[in-house]
Order: C-alpha cells, then sequence, then structure tokens
C-alpha cells in the first residue's frame, strides 16, 4: 500500500511539473510554426517573377508590373488579415515597410516607378496558402478541395478529382466531379430553388471540401430553372449558387455520347451509380441515360427514353473557378 501511495505521489509531482513547464520556462510550441502572412499571388492569382534567399533565412518574392490599384488590393488583405505596420519610410517614390502579424515579420517594398513590389518573409513567417488556376483544357481531370468520399472518417479526406467541362473567353472554367461523391434524397416535386441538397451543397460541403485560398477561385454562377419538355410542372426561380449541379440540358451538350455520363461512386469502379441533376424531379441514370424521379413512366425528350423511377440518386457538384 505504501509503495502504491509514492507511486501515485511521483505520477502527481510529474504532472505538477508539466504543468509548471507548459507554463512558460520555454517558449510555447506553437512558436515553432511559421506565422502566415499575407501573399500578394492571393491577390494577382499568379504567382512571382522571381523567388530569392535571403542571407538571413528570409525569402523575398518580387512582382512585376504592379499597378496602383493592386498595391491596393494587398495593403487591404494586409487589414483583413490582421497586420501590423511598423516602421516605413518613403524615398524617391519607393515605400519600404516592416508589417507584424504575432511573431512574424515581413518587409515590403513597392517602387511606384518601376511598379515593383518585393515581399520578404522573415524566419518564422510564410506567405498564406494560394491556389492557383491556369492553363486548363476542356477535358482535363484536375484536382481541386478535397471530401470525405469513401465515408470512412478514420482515413480523412480524399482530393477531389474534377473534369473540366468548358472554358470561356476570360479563363473561367466549369468543372464536375469525376466521382459521384455522396448521395441525396428528394421527394417528388424537387424545385433545384428550395432544395435542401442546394442549401447543404453551398453550406456545409461548400465548408468542408474547400479552403478559403481555394473559395476564392470560386465563381457565383447564375442558374435558369428548368423542367424536362412534356413535364409539367412549376421548376421554381433562377438561383445564384457557388456550388450546383448541372441541368439535364446541360448534361446533355457537355457529355453529348450517353456513355460519357456514366459515372461511378469513389473507390467503385465496377458498378456505375445514378446522378442527381437540377433539372426537377430528374437524375441520370447508371447507364446515361436522363430518368425522372417521380416514380411516373413518362417520355424523355431529351434523352428519348421511357425509363423513369423514384429513388435516391448520386451527387456530382459542378462549380465555376478563374
Amino acid at each position: 500500500m505504501k509503495k502504491l501511495l509514492c507511486l501515485i505521489t511521483a505520477l502527481l509531482l510529474f504532472a505538477a511539473a508539466l504543468t509548471a513547464s507548459a507554463g512558460g520556462l520555454l517558449p510555447s510550441a506553437d512558436t515553432l510554426f511559421a506565422v502566415e502572412m499575407p501573399s500578394m499571388s492571393a491577390v494577382v492569382m499568379r504567382e512571382a517573377d522571381q523567388i530569392s534567399e535571403g542571407k538571413d533565412g528570409s525569402t523575398a518574392y518580387i512582382y512585376r508590373n504592379i499597378d496602383h490599384e493592386t498595391f491596393d488590393a494587398f495593403s487591404e488583405r494586409l487589414n483583413e488579415m490582421g497586420c501590423e505596420l511598423g516602421t516605413y519610410t518613403v524615398k524617391d517614390n519607393v515605400l519600404n515597410a516592416v508589417v507584424t502579424k504575432g511573431t512574424g515579420t515581413m518587409r515590403i517594398m513597392y517602387d511606384n516607378s518601376s511598379l515593383t513590389c518585393m515581399i520578404a518573409y522573415a524566419p518564422g513567417a510564410c506567405p498564406e496558402e494560394t491556389v492557383l488556376v491556369k492553363g486548363y483544357t476542356v477535358g482535363e481531370i484536375v484536382v481541386f478541395g478535397a471530401y470525405d468520399q469513401d465515408h470512412v472518417e478514420s482515413n480523412g479526406k480524399e482530393p477531389i478529382e474534377w473534369i473540366v467541362l468548358d472554358k470561356n473567353e476570360n479563363d473561367e472554367y466549369l468543372i464536375i466531379s469525376k466521382y459521384v461523391i455522396d448521395s441525396w434524397s428528394a421527394p417528388d416535386g424537387f424545385t433545384w430553388e428550395d432544395s435542401s441538397l442546394r442549401e447543404w451543397l453551398n453550406g456545409a460541403f461548400y465548408d468542408a471540401a474547400f479552403t478559403e485560398a481555394e473559395k476564392a477561385h470560386i465563381l457565383t454562377t447564375h442558374l435558369n430553372p428548368e423542367s424536362l419538355p412534356g413535364y409539367d410542372a412549376d421548376p421554381g426561380s433562377a438561383t445564384d449558387d457557388k456550388v450546383f449541379l448541372l441541368s439535364a440540358t446541360e448534361a446533355e451538350k457537355y457529355f453529348d455520347q450517353k456513355s460519357d455520363r456514366v459515372c461511378y461512386p469513389f473507390g467503385d469502379p465496377e458498378n456505375p451509380g445514378n446522378w442527381r441533376v437540377r433539372t426537377m424531379d430528374c437524375c441520370i441514370d447508371v447507364d446515361g441515360t436522363a430518368i425522372h424521379t417521380a416514380g411516373e413512366k413518362k417520355y424523355d425528350y431529351v434523352f428519348d427514353t421511357y425509363v423513369y423511377v423514384y429513388f435516391q440518386a448520386g451527387v456530382r457538384p459542378a462549380v465555376r473557378i478563374r
């Protein structure tokens, strides 16, 4: 019994020592991580023109052709991320400033004549994560965001693969998930405007799948409602969304062959799954056919078929990015 009491006492003393140590004899372990500070790349959406390492361990990023409006936008970014202005000088059209955030320090030089900006991150500071979207081609598979597609929490999220469906003159890309990444059951009379699926995609999914840096690339898309020809129902009103589903007409436009519309759940390459579109009471069946889900057999004027059933359908999100 005496030995047990001694052991308990020793454990309590050890725990107390750990507590005292955590109280401040050494710097917090948080100081071992670099402080994330604003990056000009997050504003201009391109990489630096030049990167160099200083003898003091700092890393300098040089950006050319930074006009006044862009530099002001970067200044606003400093405010948004909670930075503070330290010392600064202005001489011969050149601004030199020291900016801090917590224990992180960065030095900024902006030449008003050459429109060149240099940002040097001191040791213990690093530029914020920036996702750059560029140079995609239609049909290409790209990785953007991450989501628990296999629904096994212990192994974390899986990167989302997307198919590039379209590109416009502004370098904006329409992409759709390569796989069915989840499933959703909708009642008869499903309209995209009022659906819980729309709410989930633009809420919980949006926050879970994309970092703040990735969200900066996602555009708001104006979507017109749709019901299939010959299907007499009110499809609801137009919406403006970050994440959405293709309509049946868009599915036909971007996947002109029925076989191209066949899609598989993530991690299951043997068994194709159906996937929902935002067209009222409609989804794409396992063989690529557009079908109604209202439980009534009706003619499909889009894909010329008579296969109509009601069941839970898979989810293939779509987004526009730039």
